[in-house]
């Protein structure tokens, strides 16, 4: 091959491989271009990787709350814990822009039923709601579900009364509110202060009252009426119990 032929050869192969390489170059920037567009095509938080939200414990955070760890001299009442629990509730109501509220009343369901403090929520947003579940739950946790060493039920406003209602409520709503010695908390003291007062309607031939040696909110209540009436007498009721409401569940038997 002859001088000439090599250089015409050179020549038309530098045509030929100039425009490849430039459109390898433009198809490289338009990727490049591609990817940021679809970059920008999302707010800028959504491409930041998502925050890990981590429980809090409320009780030891909020200051009003501490007092939940307190040892205390003497183990408190049901009804002495509901009211030390009270300034820790409305502090947490200002921090979560919901209302929450401490009382005395079952805190689980079935026959094992026994009385705690239950945390009372309502008026809550969605976010709100979620991030007071979420603390709330893990500082009980770290507490083993209790305070004061009363077990803790957390629920909303809205589900407290689904529980059957005992038809002797009405009965105990028209009994003279006693002077209370000491709170009510246990069945014997139910029937200290309201025994009597059921006792004294002769409709319902109660004839005894008394605990069930179950647990201390369970009441028997053993009763000649009919089989119907005897019935209706199971259930929750509440009455007042010296500071606070305390609920017991009623066990009603026919007495033949």
């Amino acid at each position: 091959m002859n001088e000439k032929v090599r250089h015409n050869l050179a020549l038309a192969a530098l045509v030929i491989l100039i425009p490849a390489a430039a459109r390898a170059a433009s198809l490289e920037s338009l990727a490049r271009q591609a990817d940021l567009n679809t970059v920008s095509a999302f707010p800028k938080e959504m491409t930041q990787p998502a925050k890990i939200l981590h429980p809090v414990d409320v009780f030891e955070e909020v200051a009003e709350c501490r007092v939940v760890d307190i040892r205390t001299y003497r183990p408190l009442t049901l009804a002495e814990s509901v009211e030390k629990l009270q300034p820790c509730m409305v502090a947490i109501s200002q921090r979560y822009a919901m209302t929450a509220a401490a009382k005395s009343g079952p805190i689980s369901e079935g026959p094992n039923m026994t009385n705690g403090i239950q945390i009372r929520i309502e008026k809550v947003t969605q976010a709100s709601d979620s991030r007071f579940i979420r603390d709330i739950h893990h500082s009980l946790a770290i507490r083993e579900g209790r305070v004061f060493n009363h077990p803790v039920r957390v629920l909303k406003a809205d589900k407290v009364h689904t529980q059957v209602q005992s038809s002797l409520q009405t009965v105990v709503d028209s009994c003279e509110i006693p002077h209370f010695i000491r709170a009510l908390e246990t069945a014997e003291d139910f029937n200290l202060y309201y025994g009597a007062c059921l006792s004294s309607h002769e409709s319902l031939k109660i004839e005894k009252v008394a605990a069930t040696g179950v647990a201390a909110n369970r009441i028997g209540v053993w009763s000649a009426a009919d089989e119907s009436t005897v019935a209706q007498m199971n259930g929750w009721l509440t009455v007042p119990g010296g500071k606070d409401t305390v609920t017991f569940l009623i066990e009603a038997h026919r007495k033949f």
